[in-house]
């Protein structure tokens, strides 16, 4: 970890079932480990703690150097989003899918400086809203608790009800690794 990390907590969304893939896109391998072991090098170089929210996730990763939250709700992303919230000890969160391999710290350090007076910060590129690389408020979990209750799982779908700031960054994610 870096001598001034940033004053929250990297939450990794590592999914759950393997429904689609067959496999859990978490543990797809990446250079020389897999998906989850780059993002939590990466993510370990910026902020003050960090875990991995899923479902299992105490069985697949406990040799990892993090926390592991399991969710056993299976209310998918957002779902992840309220129980990394509600465990983590810092008021914010970087919060972050385990199947993006190309986040950088300086795209999270560039997302962290636009978070200032907001409860939710996410990047909208030319190809969409990136809810799942953003950062999220403790003051996110009653709306999402609500949103859950009506059974509507989209991540997107309390933005309303909090202070959110959707990010334009001048261009795409890539040009966030510089």
């Amino acid at each position: 970890m870096k001598e001034n990390p940033l004053p929250c907590t990297g939450l990794v969304i590592a999914g759950g079932a393997a429904s689609r893939m067959g496999q859990n896109k978490a543990l797809l391998r990446w250079r020389n480990g897999n998906l989850v072991q780059h993002l939590v090098q990466v993510i370990l170089q910026t902020v003050k703690e960090i875990m991995i929210v899923g479902l299992d996730s105490a069985d697949l990763f406990s040799d990892y150097p993090v926390q592991i939250v399991s969710d056993d709700k299976q209310n998918g992303p957002l779902g992840g989003i309220l129980l990394g919230l509600k465990t983590m000890n810092t008021d914010k969160a970087l919060v972050v899918a385990c199947d993006m391999p190309f986040v950088t710290e300086s795209s999270i350090k560039i997302l962290w400086e636009q978070s200032e007076n907001f409860d939710v910060v996410v990047p909208k590129t030319p190809d969409g809203l990136h809810p799942l690389f953003g950062i999220y408020s403790k003051s996110c979990i009653i709306p999402i608790e609500r949103l859950l209750a009506r059974n509507n799982k989209k991540i997107i779908g309390f933005f309303n009800e909090v202070s959110c700031k959707i990010f334009y960054p001048e261009t795409d994610l890539e040009s966030w690794q510089k």
